[in-house]
């Protein structure tokens, strides 16, 4: 039996994608956002819409997060994330570099009112205990990257907990 292309096409595996940014300041701190919705910290980004390449969607969520236009172009890395138990199961995020924010455009941040309540800059020692697992997984992952330009690759397969 020959399948249709939309047939085909429902037979194919999906997945949820996001883009994020690391930004710094000139101690090298890293900016942090606190969304409403969750117990941890994060990066500024989001999930992909549809149609929508990951630097795109990573491009739009910092503009309608943080109020800043910035290109994001660096990719660090993209982290496959598998959690069988969950209903998005199956994940690549990937980690752009934001770059150096000057101080002009620290006090023009404007957080999204409808998802985050504040932001701050923080080392990273301390941003390891603020973000989620994964995100404490990707971290020192991106930092390498920073450092020698080389794009990192993580896949993990994780227990619902």
């Amino acid at each position: 039996m020959e399948l249709s292309r939309e047939e085909y096409l429902n037979t194919l595996a999906r997945k949820i994608t996001a883009g994020g940014a690391l930004f710094f300041n000139n101690k090298n701190e890293l900016l942090l956002v606190k969304p409403n919705y969750k117990d941890n910290w994060n990066i500024p980004g989001g999930v992909t819409e549809a149609a929508e390449a990951p630097w795109e969607a990573c491009q739009r969520e910092v503009m309608e997060e943080i109020g800043l236009n910035r290109s994001i172009n660096q990719l660090l890395c993209i982290d496959h994330k598998y959690v069988p138990e969950e209903k998005a199961a199956e994940s690549l995020q990937f980690i752009f570099y934001g770059g150096v924010l000057t101080e002009e455009e620290i006090a023009k941040i404007k957080l999204q009112d409808s998802e985050l309540t504040e932001f701050r800059f923080v080392p990273m020692r301390e941003a390891l205990k603020m973000v989620s697992q994964g995100m404490a997984r990707r971290l020192p992952m991106c930092e390498e990257a920073i450092r020698d330009g080389q794009t990192r690759l993580i896949s993990k397969m994780e227990e619902s907990s």
